[in-house]
């Protein structure tokens, strides 16, 4: 009779340890799904971080060239407007001149009628 309760015994601690086995494994198996699906969570961040980071990258450098186009293309302006600067003072003075050539002349034509008629004898009107 010892020897049936022995073994009746030592058959449920074979059940038991089995039970105790097939959880394990189950645990196993489930800690195994759960670190391949965080590995996949964590490429994936990787790849949006990555592509977030060569994103504003490109933003910062593509604003940065577009304020240095701007900035030279200011300066570009800027120089062709001096550069034509000693032209335009150049004909402004030769104008000027020939402003007062005539000026000159017509003063001339005036002095010159001014003295017929005062030679002429002319008078106002009343």
């Amino acid at each position: 009779m010892y020897t049936q309760w022995r073994e009746g015994q030592q058959k449920l601690m074979d059940e038991r340890d089995q039970r105790l086995a097939d959880a394990v494994k189950d645990l196993r198996d489930d800690s195994t799904a759960a670190r391949k699906e965080t590995a996949e969570q964590v490429r994936s961040l990787k790849t949006v971080t990555v592509t977030t980071a060569i994103g504003a990258v490109t933003a910062i450098v593509g604003g940065n060239a577009a304020f240095n186009a701007t900035v030279l293309s200011n300066r570009v302006a800027s120089f062709e407007s001096g550069k034509n600067t000693p032209t335009s003072i150049v004909q402004a003075t030769d104008q000027l001149k020939q402003v007062q050539e005539d000026v000159s002349r017509t003063q001339q034509q005036m002095k010159v009628l001014l003295d017929s008629v005062t030679a002429s004898g002319v008078t106002k009107n009343p």
